[in-house]
Parts: C-alpha cells; sequence; structure tokens
C-alpha cells in the first residue's frame, strides 16, 4: 500500500507540473489528460490491494478469534536478516521430531529383538530342599536338589527375533533416507534464503534509489521541454516497479527464511 500510495502522490505531483505548463501554453491538453488517466488506474489498482488486504486482515482475525478489531498498518521489516550460517543449523536436525520418532521406532525394535533373542535361551530351573528315606527300620534325611531346565523344542523365539529384525532394518533405512533428504533440503534452502536476501538487499540499497534519482531528471527535463510525458510516465512507473520488486523478494526471502527454520527445527531458543 505505501507504494501504491507513493505512486499515486508522483502521479498527482506531475499532473500539478503538467497543468503549469498547460497554463504558460507550454504544454498540451493531452498531457494533462494522459496524466489523469494514468492516476485514474494508479488509485484503481490501490483501492484493489486495498480490498484484498481488508479480506486477508478478516481471515485472519476470524483464524486467530480476535473478534473485529481495525487494521493497523504492520510495523518491522519485511525483509529479515541474513541466516545463521550452514555449520549452524545442522546439528539441530537431530531434534527434528520426526526424525526423533524414526530413531525411536528404531531404538524400540532393537529392544524387541534382544527380548527376543534372550527368549531362545531356556530359563534354568534351581530347587533345593530335604527328603526323607524310610527302610524297614531305618530312617534317614537327605538334601534333594532339583534342576529343570526346558527345552524349547518348536519355539525359541525365532519368530519374534526375524520380525523385530526386520523391522529394525525397515525404519534403519527410513531414518537415513530421511536425515539425507533433510540435510539435501537444508542445504538448498540455506542457498536460496541466502541469495534472496542478498538481491533484495541489493536492490533496496542500489536499484531503487537509481530509479529515484532517474525520476527526477525525468522530471526536470520534461520542466525544461526536453522530453514528452510518455518519458515522464515511463521514469514514475519504473521507481513504483522497481520498489514493487523490492518488497516481493523481500517477501520471498523471509518466506525462505521461515520454511528454512521449519526444516532446520526451529529457530534457537
Amino acid at each position: 500500500m505505501v507504494v501504491l500510495k507513493a505512486w499515486d502522490a508522483r502521479i498527482g505531483e506531475a499532473a500539478n507540473i503538467v497543468r503549469d505548463r498547460a497554463s504558460a501554453g507550454e504544454a498540451s491538453g493531452y498531457d494533462l489528460r494522459r496524466l489523469e488517466h494514468e492516476r485514474a488506474l494508479a488509485r484503481t489498482e490501490r483501492d484493489e490491494v486495498a480490498g484484498r488486504l481488508a479480506q486477508a486482515w478478516e481471515a485472519l482475525l476470524a483464524l486467530l478469534d480476535l473478534g473485529e478489531r481495525r487494521y493497523a498498518a504492520v510495523d518491522g521489516r519485511l525483509l529479515p536478516a541474513s541466516p545463521p550460517p550452514l555449520d549452524a543449523l545442522a546439528p539441530r536436525l537431530d531434534s527434528r521430531p520426526d526424525l526423533l520418532a524414526l530413531r525411536q521406532r528404531e531404538e524400540a525394535s532393537r529392544l524387541v529383538r534382544q527380548a527376543g533373542e534372550r527368549a531362545a535361551v531356556p530359563d534354568i530351573t534351581v530347587g533345593l530342599g530335604a527328603k526323607r528315606v524310610s527302610e524297614l527300620e531305618r530312617e534317614d534325611w537327605g538334601v534333594l536338589l532339583d534342576v529343570s531346565v526346558p527345552l524349547p523344542v518348536f519355539d525359541r523365539g525365532q519368530a519374534a527375533v526375524s520380525r523385530a529384525e526386520a523391522e529394525s532394518r525397515v525404519v534403519a533405512g527410513e531414518y537415513q533416507l530421511a536425515v539425507r533428504e533433510a540435510q539435501a533440503s537444508l542445504r538448498g534452502l540455506w542457498q536460496k534464503a541466502v541469495e534472496l536476501q542478498r538481491a533484495a538487499s541489493r536492490l533496496r540499497a542500489t536499484d531503487v534509489p537509481q530509479a529515484m534519482s532517474l525520476a527526477q531528471t525525468a522530471r526536470s527535463a520534461y520542466q525544461g521541454g526536453e522530453i514528452g510525458i510518455l518519458e515522464l510516465l515511463d521514469a514514475y512507473r519504473s521507481v513504483k516497479e522497481t520498489e514493487m520488486r523490492a518488497l516481493d523478494l523481500a517477501l520471498e526471502t523471509r518466506l525462505a527464511t521461515l520454511e528454512l527454520e521449519r526444516v532446520s527445527g526451529g529457530a534457537d531458543r
């Protein structure tokens, strides 16, 4: 909205210049009508964007259950700071919930396999007691030792071990693939965020001031009769398009940075 309001103001300023020149007989009526037509288009574009903005604002209020609130201009800087170094982001992957869940599944399968392997070894039961022996007129006492060893002829826990081992291998493969994909996504998003941030910063610091300087030069040239109204409009339009492109790049950079934080497991706390 700020860019479109500035665009409308520039057209209005140019219209005043044309009126002054027309009064002095130095500009035609076509120049003034052309400026008025351009300003009407600028206001239409401004109102259209304002309508979309109001709709988005109401949708946000409904989503957050905040009732009716008047829209206030957003404060802050759209273009984020440069992302942290890639080496600082990579360790965050270890704390990502999806990767943690896969590691825990793998650990659970390993424990089930170990339990199955222990079940394959028979449990030895040892009993100790006393026994009385009577024979004719003789009676004697002795120590009784009982050893019980079950023989797992049919079930040695091999089925459970095999299932757990297969599950462990599957989950381990899923985890390795997920880690590789996460690392590749992290590198790609980091490079994208860095390049977008560099381009947006350059556009805002260099290209926008150059376009504004060109528009001022065109204004002076038109007042001096060196260029026509179409050249002046083209210079003013270049300012608007450059500023809009800078905003688009800043938004793309912000979205890429947010996605980078999500993929890396979130921002540092």
